[in-house]
C-alpha cells in the first residue's frame, strides 16, 4: 500500500503544467559615461564634505560644460553658474582657487571662504596643483565672465584714466592715499595695463567705486586670470586696492 501511494504521488505530480520559461534580461541602461563616473567617484579630498552644499566643487573635477546635469542628478538643485550672472561666475572661479587652497589677498575672498569646512589655506599654492579639468574650467569662466560683462555699466573714460594713472603712479613705488607704493611696486612688479584689459565696476556703492581690471600684461605674457580692484571715494582719493594674480 505505502508503494503504491508513492506511485499514485509521482503520478500526479507529473500531470503538474510546466512552469513558464523566464523572461529574458532587461537590456542593461544606457550608460552617460560623465554622469555616472561623477556621481560614483569619491570626493577628490576628505576634508571635501558635501559638494551639494558648495556646487563649484564639482568644478575641481568635472568639466564646466557637464556639471548642471551631474549636479542635478546628484543634488536635485539646478546649477547655480549661469552665464547670467556676473558675481556668481566670479565666484565659481575663486571657489576653484579656494578648492586648491590658494590664500587670497582680497578681503572679499577671504571672507566668503576662510571659514569653509572644506578650505584648507596653502601658502605654497600654486596654479601647477590644479587638475587639467579644473585649468580648463577656469579659462572658461573667465570667457563667460567677459561675455557677462559687457551687459555691465561701461566705465567711465574718466574712471578709465585714473585707474591708469594711480595703477602707474603705485608701480614707481610712490604711494597714494593709504595705499604703500612701495608694497604696491613689489606685488605687482612687472604688471601693466593693455589696450585688451577689461575694466569694470564691481560691487560699487553711493560712497565708493570699486574698480576691477581683469586680465593684465606680465612681461610678455597676457593673464587673464589676473585680478587688481582699486576702491575710490567719490573724490577720487583711492581708499583701498587688492591685487590676486592667481585670480
Amino acid at each position: 500500500m505505502r508503494w503504491l501511494a508513492i506511485i499514485m504521488l509521482v503520478a500526479c505530480r507529473s500531470n503538474d503544467p510546466a512552469p513558464p520559461p523566464a523572461p529574458p534580461p532587461s537590456p542593461p541602461p544606457v550608460a552617460d559615461a560623465a554622469l555616472d563616473a561623477a556621481l560614483d567617484a569619491p570626493a577628490i579630498d576628505a576634508h571635501i564634505v558635501d559638494r551639494c552644499a558648495e556646487a563649484c566643487l564639482y568644478l575641481r573635477d568635472t568639466p564646466l560644460a557637464d556639471a548642471p546635469k551631474i549636479y542635478q542628478a546628484a543634488c536635485a538643485k539646478p546649477w547655480p553658474y549661469t552665464g547670467l550672472d556676473c558675481r556668481a561666475l566670479l565666484y565659481a572661479r575663486n571657489c576653484i582657487y579656494a578648492a586648491f587652497g590658494n590664500v587670497f589677498k582680497r578681503a572679499e575672498w577671504k571672507q566668503k571662504f576662510e571659514h569653509a569646512a572644506w578650505y584648507v589655506p596653502d601658502p605654497a599654492f600654486r596654479e601647477d596643483a590644479f587638475t587639467d579639468v579644473a585649468r580648463a574650467n577656469v579659462a572658461a569662466l573667465v570667457k563667460a565672465s567677459r561675455t557677462c560683462a559687457d551687459t555691465l555699466p561701461e566705465v567711465s573714460q574718466a574712471d578709465i584714466d585714473l585707474v591708469i594713472k594711480t595703477f602707474d603712479t603705485l608701480k614707481t613705488g610712490k604711494s597714494v592715499g593709504a595705499i604703500s607704493g612701495a608694497k604696491v611696486a613689489v606685488d605687482w612688479e612687472g604688471w601693466f595695463i593693455t589696450d585688451h584689459t577689461l575694466v569694470t565696476y564691481e560691487d560699487s556703492s553711493d560712497t565708493e567705486r570699486h574698480i576691477g581690471i581683469l586680465g593684465l600684461q606680465h612681461g610678455a605674457k597676457f593673464e587673464e586670470n589676473a585680478s587688481i580692484v582699486f576702491v575710490f571715494d567719490r573724490k577720487n582719493r583711492l581708499i583701498d586696492s587688492s591685487a590676486d594674480p592667481q585670480r
